[in-house]
């Protein structure tokens, strides 16, 4: 039975299928339109978000961080910096004049070139995100504060906080059609010292194929859980990952994203013991599948194919969509700092 879905599902394939996936092998995927950049900026911008063994500024204890570098304290005062998903770390408490009284975290990010200078990025957003909550520079909330920070060498955003048992945050950059070149997630804990762990962590890579891409995404151990979590629906978790997780929005925009997602569907369904009742409800790919965005592009023999699994698809997706309200970014090159 096994094989005759499998042969189904390559019959089902071919054809504008084939057609798709090899026009994006022959194809580079478009750039994105960098807003008011120039040429000269771009290729700047290029070597920010595509190499992060590149040396700027030294940080306080002499050494160099790497671009786009989110960098904590551990208990002993020596910097660290958080690059891999998965990676954890002791974090030093300290007490701040912003939350007097309570034991606080800090993290920086760096913003800088590999010279150590401010580089042109106009139509870039700085983002940091708690839930679905949107951070402006310059505030003190309750129990969080995002800080534009220009001193020992460091330029970039300075993040303190407290909490009694946990938290957690999103730190995102993304240009104006919504692509993020840059994301990590991380997740603190509290129990008499902070704990922190990277839940996710991506990074822009222009002329990835949808493959590789959809490795990128599903394959290096990234955590979706995190985000999953404040969601109240499947749906609504979807415009979440869009939100805030890098490679959904580029996903969208590939033509052969559908048929692969299918692929994959058909492999997790054929190597599951588990019973789905939908497809949206049948893990992360079925999820993605039984969006308005890549369902519409299913042909019926697909589809007649999803639904010989028994999995019906529930109910249609709404669009997911970005921050209408331009002061809902905090924009690189105009931070909200005195």
């Amino acid at each position: 039975m096994k094989q005759e879905r499998m042969e189904t599902l390559l019959e089902a394939t071919n054809g504008i299928r084939d057609k798709y996936i090899e026009e994006a092998a022959n194809t580079k995927p478009a750039r994105p339109r960098w807003l008011g950049i120039t040429a000269a900026a771009a290729a700047v911008l290029i070597i920010l978000i595509g190499s992060v063994l590149l040396l700027p500024a030294r940080d306080t204890a002499g050494e160099y961080l790497p671009i786009f570098a989110i960098r904590a304290y551990a208990q002993d005062g020596q910097p660290i910096q958080l690059h891999k998903v998965g990676e954890t770390t002791c974090l030093a408490s300290e007490s701040s004049e912003l939350f007097p009284g309570k034991q606080t975290y800090t993290f920086e990010i760096s913003i800088t070139d590999p010279l150590g200078n401010r580089p042109d990025l106009e139509g870039i957003a700085f983002e940091c995100t708690k839930g679905n909550r949107y951070y402006q520079p310059g505030q003190v909330y309750e129990q969080f504060c995002v800080q534009w920070v220009e001193e020992d060498g460091f330029y970039g955003y300075r993040i303190t906080g407290w909490c009694e048992k946990s938290d957690s945050f999103d730190v995102t950059i993304r240009n104006r059609d919504g692509i993020i070149l840059y994301q990590k997630s991380l997740w603190i804990r509290f129990d008499g010292e902070y704990d922190v762990k990277v839940y996710t962590s991506y990074v822009y890579e222009e002329g990835l194929s949808t493959e590789a891409l959809m490795a990128k995404m599903f394959d290096s151990g990234q955590d979706y859980t995190y985000h999953f979590r404040y969601s109240s629906s499947l749906f609504g978790s979807y415009d979440t990952y869009i939100r805030q997780c890098g490679g959904f929005k580029e996903l969208e925009q590939r033509p052969d994203a559908a048929s692969l997602l299918l692929r994959r569907w058909l492999a997790e369904m054929e190597a599951s013991e588990v019973r789905f009742v939908s497809v949206e409800g049948s893990g992360l790919i079925g999820q993605l599948l039984s969006q308005d965005v890549y369902w519409d592009q299913l042909s019926d023999k697909e589809i007649a194919l999803i639904e010989s699994y028994g999995m019906p698809r529930r109910s249609s997706s709404s669009q997911p969509s970005l921050p209408s309200d331009e002061d809902d970014y905090i924009f690189i090159t105009s931070p909200n700092t005195p």
